[in-house]
């Protein structure tokens, strides 16, 4: 299973406002569907839905596949599969096994530019600003990034593009969730557990690790461990997995000089939410003349 992302690039924020609003009828057209229909639903093994061939005659567009993310119980659960960054409109997937396809072309069919972020095809962005300490803010990111995103993630707090209501909140108790993250990932190379061949003795030993692990730190509520798990995902940077040899390299690259600061090879997790949210913390910063490019 995983995700994308298709991006359309449009000519205005007014004409992505626009844009947006026509995608988003169309998905909960898809989604409507199949929760008026249920068992048809259920029937369908992996073949276009009735509502999915509809939109494909209206387009023009070959239509192959189930897009089983929009197999949802209730509307609520595809608010946010369309949403506008400035003159980007985005249509962000959930969990699934179908392709982009044909979701690029139905973008294709309504703006002229279209980029797609998924699985073996990232999108990278190129960012630009002005800032009084660019440093600051690249050793920020270095650091983000060199620790594999087991680091401070200050843009989590505006993923709508504006700071959070409880952004102070959510910044206090974020050193301690680090603890625990720390932690817990640590727990996979302990040297108790090198030896243990049997699953089910391993999974008992490293609960029993787990559960002293956890008692030793600082107290975290499961809630608020959970908000903090959610926020960071989707403010997520890919880190540079360049020592790593199952994992492809992505070496973003940072420069700050004089007042200047500009970012190379950068990779969201969820570009959608990501992207504004770490825009709207470099302004928050004091960055002036911000500026932004995408590339496949």
């Amino acid at each position: 299973m995983s995700t994308f992302t298709v991006i359309g690039l449009c000519e205005s924020s007014e004409q992505a406002e626009k844009i947006a609003d026509t995608l988003y009828g169309h998905i909960e057209a898809i989604a409507q569907w199949h929760i008026n229909h249920r068992f048809k639903s259920e029937k369908l093994k992996g073949k276009p839905s009735p509502a999915e061939l509809e939109l494909a005659t209206q387009y023009n567009l070959t239509w192959n596949q189930l897009h089983d993310w929009l197999i949802v119980p209730e509307l609520d659960d595809i608010s946010e599969t369309v949403s506008v960054y400035d003159n980007l409109v985005f249509i962000t997937s959930g969990e699934t096994k179908a392709s982009p396809q044909p979701f690029d072309a139905l973008m294709k069919a309504l703006v002229s530019d279209v980029l797609v972020d998924a699985d073996g095809s990232p999108v990278m962005v190129t960012i630009e600003a002005t800032l009084n300490n660019p440093q600051k803010i690249a050793d920020v990111i270095q650091t983000y990034i060199t620790q594999d995103a087991i680091a401070p993630c200050p843009w989590m707090i505006y993923l709508d593009g504006e700071k959070d209501p409880e952004a102070d909140r959510i910044l206090a108790l974020e050193p301690v969730y680090l603890q625990h993250l720390r932690a817990v990932t640590a727990l996979d190379s302990h040297p108790s557990l090198a030896g243990i061949r049997n699953p089910q003795a391993y999974a008992k030993a490293y609960m029993a690790l787990y559960n002293t692990t956890i008692q030793a730190l600082p107290a975290l509520d499961v809630d608020d461990a959970e908000l903090l798990d959610d926020l960071r995902d989707a403010g997520a940077i890919i880190p540079s997995w360049d020592n790593r040899a199952d994992m492809p390299p992505y070496p973003t690259a940072i420069l700050a000089q004089n007042d200047q600061i500009s970012l190379k090879n950068v990779l969201f997790g969820e570009i959608a939410s990501g992207l504004p949210a770490f825009l709207a913390w470099l302004e928050a910063e004091g960055a002036s003349d911000v500026s932004y490019e995408l590339s496949e």
